[in-house]
C-alpha cells in the first residue's frame, strides 16, 4: 500500500483505533513515549516528525490488505490532508532533530539535560519573542524534559530535569497570561511551583509565587496576592528574589489604597538592593532574562504602584527612570513589551499631571506596535489611559478626545489571545 504522505495526528488516531492498541503499547510500536502519543492525538492536523512517519508506515504495512483498505477509507472520510507549507517543513525538521537527540543520546542523558537547560535559558532571555512564540518554545522544551524524566532514575538528574520543567512551565504561564488565558496561566504556574519545590529550588519557587501574585493583582485580588507574597518572602533568597517580591507587594498595597504600605515596602526593597549586588542569585543573575529583576523592572513596578493610587508625579519619575535603564541595553536585549508597557504608564502619569502633549509623545511608539506583538498587559494599560482621557479631567479637551479615539482603535484591532 502507498505510504501516507504526510502522516498527521488524524492518521495516527485512525491507525491506533484500527489496531486496537492502548497508548502504552502503541507508543512502544511507534518508538515514542505515551505522553507524545497523547499529545499527537490531540493535534489532528499536525504533521508528525519524519521518524514517527516511518514507524507508522511500517506498522501499516504489516496489516492485512483488507485492514489497510479500511484504514485508507477512514482517512479519506476524515480531515483533509493539510497542504504542506514552508512553516510545516521547518517545524517537522526541528522536531526530527530534537527526537534524534533524544533517541541517540539517551546514554548521555546529562548531555541532553545540558542542552535542555541551555534552551530554557535562551527562551528566558529571548526578549524579542512574542508571547505566542515564547509559549511554543517553552512547551517544546518542557515536553522533552518530561520524556527524559520518564526514562531516568538518577536522583541528581531528576532534580535538574525538575528545574528545567519548572522554568519552562513558569515561562509558559507568563506567556499564557500575556495572551489573555488567565485560568490556564494560573494552572501552569501551579505546576511550575510544584516542580520547583520538588527540585528544592527556592529562587524559582519564589519567582513563580511572585508571578501568581502579579496575576492576582491584575485580577484586582490584592489579598490573594499578598498571601502568595508572604509565602514567597519566607523562601526567597536574599538579593534580587527578595527585592522582586517586595516590589510586587507594593502593587498589592496600591490596589487597596495603602500609600504608607507602598512607601514602606518600596523603602524596604531599596534597602535590599545593596544586598542584591553582593548576593548573586543564579536564576536571576546567570539565567537572567525573564527571571532577572534589575533596576529597570523595579522602577517600572514602582511606577505601576503609584499609578494605581493616582500619584502622577511619582509615576512620571519612576517610568522615566525605567525607560532610561531599558533603552540603555543593546538593541537585541530590549523588550518591546516592557518598553511599551512603561511608555503607557508614563503617558498615564503625564495625563494625571495635566501634560497632554507629553502623554501623546510617550504613546506614539506604542500605537504603532504591530498586532502580533500586543498582549494583555499592554491592552489593560491602554484601557486605563483611555479611561483617564475620557474622565472629567480631559473630557472637554478636543485633542485629548482625538487621542482617546486612536487608543480605542488600537484596542479594537488588537487580537490578544487569538
Amino acid at each position: 500500500m502507498d505510504p501516507i504522505d504526510p502522516w498527521t495526528g488524524d492518521g495516527l488516531c485512525h491507525l491506533q483505533e484500527l489496531v486496537n492498541l492502548p497508548n502504552e503499547r502503541f507508543a512502544a510500536r511507534v518508538r515514542v513515549s505515551t505522553r507524545t502519543i497523547a499529545n499527537w492525538r490531540k493535534q489532528k492536523r499536525q504533521i508528525l516528525p519524519r521518524l514517527a512517519q516511518r514507524s507508522l508506515t511500517e506498522l501499516l504495512d504489516e496489516l492485512p490488505e483488507p485492514l489497510q483498505q479500511k484504514f485508507r477509507q477512514a482517512v479519506q472520510r476524515g480531515v483533509p490532508t493539510p497542504e504542506t507549507t514552508v512553516s510545516d517543513l521547518v517545524t517537522v525538521a526541528s522536531e526530527d532533530a530534537l527526537l534524534d537527540v533524544q533517541r541517540y543520546s539517551l546514554d548521555s542523558a546529562s548531555e541532553v539535560l545540558e542542552t535542555l537547560s541551555e534552551d530554557s535559558a535562551a527562551i528566558a532571555r529571548g526578549s524579542r519573542r512574542t508571547a505566542r512564540q515564547a509559549f511554543r518554545a517553552a512547551q517544546s522544551v518542557a515536553d522533552q524534559a518530561r520524556q527524559l524524566i520518564e526514562k531516568t532514575h538518577r536522583p541528581s538528574l531528576l532534580s535538574d530535569l525538575y528545574v528545567v520543567v519548572g522554568q519552562t512551565n513558569a515561562l509558559m504561564a507568563s506567556s499564557a497570561f500575556d495572551l489573555g488565558h488567565w485560568d490556564a496561566a494560573d494552572h501552569i504556574a501551579r505546576a511550575a511551583a510544584i516542580y520547583a519545590s520538588m527540585a528544592g529550588h527556592s529562587s524559582l519557587e519564589a519567582w513563580v509565587l511572585g508571578l501568581q501574585a502579579s496575576m492576582a493583582n491584575w485580577r484586582e485580588e490584592p489579598d490573594t496576592a499578598l498571601a502568595l507574597l508572604r509565602k514567597a518572602q519566607t523562601i526567597a533568597p536574599s538579593g534580587e528574589p527578595s527585592v522582586r517580591v517586595k516590589y510586587i507587594a507594593a502593587r498589592s498595597y496600591a490596589l487597596v489604597g495603602d500609600i504608607y504600605g507602598i512607601q514602606d515596602t518600596l523603602q524596604s526593597a531599596q534597602d535590599d538592593v545593596d544586598r542584591a549586588s553582593s548576593n548573586k542569585d543564579p536564576l536571576s543573575h546567570y539565567t537572567g532574562g525573564e527571571f532577572a529583576f534589575g533596576a529597570a523592572r523595579a522602577a517600572a513596578c514602582a511606577a505601576a504602584a503609584w499609578l494605581d493610587v493616582g500619584e502622577g508625579t511619582q509615576v512620571v519619575h519612576q517610568a522615566n527612570a525605567a525607560l532610561e535603564e531599558m533603552q540603555a541595553l543593546p538593541a537585541g536585549r530590549q523588550s518591546l513589551s516592557q518598553i511599551s508597557g512603561t511608555r503607557i504608564d508614563l503617558a498615564a502619569g503625564r495625563l494625571l499631571s495635566r501634560d497632554r502633549d507629553g502623554a501623546l509623545e510617550a504613546l506614539r511608539p506604542v500605537l504603532s506596535v504591530p498586532t502580533s506583538a500586543r498582549n494583555i498587559s499592554l491592552t489593560g494599560r491602554l484601557t486605563r489611559v483611555k479611561d483617564i482621557l475620557q474622565s472629567e479631567l480631559w473630557r472637554s479637551d478636543a485633542e485629548a478626545q482625538e487621542v482617546a479615539d486612536e487608543v480605542q482603535d488600537w484596542l479594537t484591532t488588537s487580537s490578544v489571545g487569538n
